[in-house]
């Protein structure tokens, strides 16, 4: 799932949050974490729950294996190139939990 509106997730889902969260960087991401050739590796990374429900914990996502072609169609880059980013990791994860970066809704 996508969470285009920015909702914060409060019980029941994991989340990805990736290094760069520019819109078109995490689309990419989407297109290749949901590509056909890329779902049926999600049973060698994830636990495996009842009628083929899979649940993948963030550092089993580690060991997904997204092929080379899935990265080149997203137009990802591979694994270990050196990447640059707009915000140091650890400010940007204190960013993300800050519950002063979170607006309330007007009329609650």
């Amino acid at each position: 799932m996508l969470n285009r509106a920015g909702v914060v997730p409060l019980t029941g889902f994991l989340c990805v949050y990736p290094f760069d969260d520019s819109p078109k960087a995490v689309e990419k991401l989407w297109r290749a974490l949901n590509h056909p050739d890329t779902l049926p590796n999600l049973a060698f990374a994830a636990k495996s729950y009842g009628s083929g429900a899979l649940k993948a914990e963030p550092r089993q996502l580690d060991q997904l294996l997204i092929p080379s072609h899935v990265l080149e169609e997203a137009g990802l880059p591979r694994p270990g190139r050196p990447q640059k980013f707009d915000k140091p990791l650890r400010r940007r994860a204190a960013e993300r939990t800050d519950p002063s970066n979170f607006k309330a809704k007007k009329g609650r």
